[in-house]
Parts: C-alpha cells; sequence; structure tokens
C-alpha cells in the first residue's frame, strides 16, 4: 500500500470541507449515524424497488473499513446483520470520541484509511499519486484547489470505476511539462459536480467558487511507468 499517515491538522481544509460533502453532510452534528439519511434512502429504496441510496455516515464507513472482516462484509446473507452492527458500533464510536475533538480524530482516522483508488490509501497518498501534491507543504504548488479536492473526495464512492487517470488524455500543463488530462466526459468529474453541489449546501463554498471549480482544467500528474518522452502530446 501507499499510504502516508498525517495529523488532522495537516489536513487541508478545503479537503476536509470536500470529503464531508461527499460521505456525510450532517457528519459535525450528527451522533455517528444520521437518522434522517436512514428515512430518506429507506423511502427512495423502497419507491424504486432495489437499492438506489445509501446512509452510511463517515463513521459507519470508518466501522466498516476498520473493525469488519471480509467474510461479513462479502456474504449477501448478512447485509442485515452487517447494517445493524455498523450502526450500533458507529454509536459507540461517536462515545467514544465526543465533541469537535472527537470528529476531527475520526475524520483523521478515515482520511487516512479510505482507499481512492491507484494503490492509494489515505488522502496524502491520493493527492501525491494523482496530483503530485505534498499536501503538508505550504508551497503554493502543493495546494489543493477546490475543484482538485471534490475530484478525489469523490473516488471514494468507486475509486476504480471513477479513475480519473483512464479517462485522461495526454496534454501539457502552462509550463510545457507533460500532464495528462481529465476529459470533460470522465465520470469522475460527473461525481466531482455532485461533490461541489454538496460543498454550496454546507457552505462550505459559494455557487461561484462551485462554477469556477466545475470549470477548472484538471490535470493529473504523470503516472511513474508512462513513457512521457513519447509523441501523444497535444
Amino acid at each position: 500500500e501507499q499510504r502516508r499517515v498525517i495529523p488532522f491538522d495537516e489536513i487541508p481544509q478545503v479537503m476536509i470541507d470536500a470529503q464531508v460533502a461527499a460521505e456525510d453532510r450532517t457528519f459535525w452534528t450528527n451522533p455517528c449515524i444520521d437518522f434522517r439519511g436512514i428515512l430518506r434512502a429507506a423511502l427512495q429504496n423502497f419507491s424504486a424497488e432495489e437499492t438506489v441510496s445509501g446512509a452510511s455516515t463517515i463513521c459507519q464507513q470508518l466501522v466498516r473499513i476498520r473493525l469488519f472482516d471480509a467474510s461479513l462484509l462479502t456474504d449477501s446473507d448478512r447485509v442485515w446483520e452487517r447494517k445493524i452492527k455498523e450502526a450500533l458500533l458507529a454509536l459507540q464510536v461517536g462515545d467514544r470520541f465526543p465533541g469537535l475533538e472527537g470528529k476531527q480524530k475520526l475524520l483523521e482516522m478515515y482520511l487516512n484509511q479510505v482507499y481512492y483508488g491507484n494503490n492509494s490509501y489515505g488522502i496524502w497518498a491520493a493527492a501525491n499519486r494523482y496530483f503530485g501534491k505534498d499536501i503538508t507543504s505550504s508551497a503554493a504548488a502543493d495546494q489543493l484547489s477546490i475543484g482538485e479536492a471534490a475530484l478525489l473526495a469523490g473516488l471514494v464512492r468507486a475509486p476504480s470505476a471513477l479513475d480519473p487517470t483512464q479517462s485522461a488524455f495526454r496534454g501539457r500543463d502552462a509550463a510545457g511539462n507533460p500532464v495528462l488530462v481529465v476529459t470533460r466526459s470522465a465520470r469522475a468529474l460527473t461525481v466531482q459536480g455532485f461533490v461541489l453541489d454538496g460543498m454550496v449546501a454546507t457552505g462550505a463554498i459559494s455557487q461561484a467558487e462551485r462554477d469556477a471549480a466545475a470549470a477548472e482544467r484538471i490535470e493529473l500528474a504523470l503516472p511513474p511507468n508512462l513513457d512521457y518522452r513519447a509523441p501523444h502530446f497535444v
């Protein structure tokens, strides 16, 4: 695994805002489960007669990642058992990590644990793999834009299916360096749009900032095995 664990105070605020908007908009106020979200998802799934919506909070996802073994996660006959255990354990986690400081610790654990695709575990590895950035650095070149943070946050939903490197063409940045440019039709950008909408809804960004981020050209760092000397750049 490519992973570097970093403390909460070294995680960029824009990334915190994006991940909360993507996965759990009531994270800072809920008791580690979202009762309204559960009811909403149940009604939507009942209406559609299939699973079209989920309501797992960041705490529930953390419980699932850290405490459940593969046999429980993959057994379709134990779905309800898993969901009940997940909710009960999430409530216990909320009691164990109370208040703002507790929520910050939980989010720190989540952002250092969750998988973003391309062998990138945790947000430091993801930002480094996709954008070549060290998010613990104060250098201007290492700062995540709103659009980049929203794209990364969206990958958690389906890292392989949303892999932006699979929907990119080889281009050059403003300085003439070779990069991968994510195509406007990429699924990762569709999900990025949902995340940006969530950031507006939570008050993290304005509508104008959302529109500017959505229009941003997303440039990815070249993977190490790509022959950037080949004449395929435009």
